[in-house]
C-alpha cells in the first residue's frame, strides 16, 4: 500500500515539476545597469533599468522616456527566480500605489498557478480590494499565452515571446480599442 502511494506521489511531483517551467527574468546573467528600451503600439517609448538587488529582490526601475532622468514612474521587484512580486507606480497620479502578487505573478511560470493581487494606495483605481486569479500560462505555436480569471470570470489574457535574459520581447493583448503591443526594442 505504501509503495503504491509513494509511486503515485512521485508521478504527480514529476508531472508538476515538468509543468512548472520558470519563465522568470534571468538576473544571474544580467549585468547591473542593463537598460531595456520598450515601445508601445501607441508610439510611446520608455526605458527600464536593472538596478541590482535590494532587500532580497531584484529591482527594475521604469522611466517614462528613453532617458534615465529623475524619479522612475514604476519600480518593479522580482524574486530570486525572476518572478514579479510587486510593483510600485508613481506615474501622473498625485497618489502612488503598489500592487503585490502573492506568491508572485503567475505569468512568470508555465502551467497552472493561483495568484492574489493586493493593491494598496489611494492612486490605484483598477481594483477594489484583493483579487484571486487562476492563471494558466502555456506555449502555443511558439508563443506563450497567459489567461487569468477570477471567480466571476473577469480577468485578462495576453500573448508574449521571450528574448534575451528571458525578458518579454513582445507582449500583445486586446483592449476595448483594439490590439495593443509592447515590443522590446533594444537591450544595452
Amino acid at each position: 500500500m505504501f509503495i503504491k502511494f509513494f509511486a503515485i506521489c512521485v508521478a504527480v511531483c514529476i508531472g508538476v515539476s515538468a509543468q512548472a517551467q520558470n519563465l522568470g527574468i534571468q538576473f544571474a546573467s544580467m549585468p547591473k545597469g542593463t537598460q531595456m528600451i520598450y515601445g508601445h503600439s501607441d508610439g510611446n517609448q520608455w526605458v527600464e533599468v536593472y538596478m541590482g538587488k535590494k532587500g532580497g529582490y531584484h529591482i527594475i526601475n521604469r522611466y517614462k522616456t528613453t532617458s534615465v532622468r529623475g524619479r522612475p514612474d514604476r519600480i518593479m521587484a522580482f524574486d530570486a527566480s525572476g518572478r514579479m512580486v510587486y510593483y510600485r507606480a508613481y506615474g501622473d497620479r498625485a497618489q502612488p500605489y503598489k500592487v503585490t502578487y502573492q506568491p508572485y505573478s503567475c505569468s512568470f511560470v508555465a502551467g497552472s498557478c493561483i495568484q492574489t493581487e493586493k493593491p494598496s494606495g489611494s492612486g490605484y483605481v483598477f481594483l477594489a480590494g484583493n483579487r484571486r486569479l487562476d492563471v494558466v500560462t502555456r506555449k502555443v505555436k511558439g508563443r506563450w499565452t497567459t489567461v487569468a480569471k477570477d471567480k466571476k470570470g473577469a480577468g485578462y489574457a495576453h500573448v508574449f515571446t521571450l528574448g534575451r535574459y528571458n525578458l518579454r520581447a513582445k507582449i500583445q493583448w486586446m483592449s476595448r480599442t483594439g490590439l495593443k503591443t509592447i515590443t522590446l526594442l533594444s537591450v544595452r
